[in-house]
């Protein structure tokens, strides 16, 4: 059957393949803890962009309201004193 010499090579065979097995484990799940930070860190990154262009918007929008409800006042009283003129020619 197997001499011992071919025993003892598959068994020294078999344990470099468990080892690199093992290196090749440790070596994926660094890997993959390192890409679970970076992704972490990308949506930190980008929900901190998002927030700030949030802000930004609801700001714009507000002041826009404001202008539409100022140049509204404007308008009304324009179209006041266009009336009143309007009424006193006639």
């Amino acid at each position: 059957m197997f001499s011992f010499h071919r025993v003892w090579i598959l068994t020294v065979i078999f344990a470099m393949c468990d080892r690199v097995c093992c290196y090749l484990t440790q070596v994926y799940e660094e890997k993959r803890q390192n890409w679970a930070m970076e992704v972490k860190e990308l949506q930190e990154e980008w929900d901190r962009r998002f927030r700030a262009h949030q802000q930004k918007a609801f700001k714009t929008e507000q002041a826009l309201l404001l202008q539409v409800g100022y140049f509204s006042e404007i308008l009304v009283e324009y179209c006041a004193v266009t009336k009143s003129n309007l009424l006193e020619s006639f």
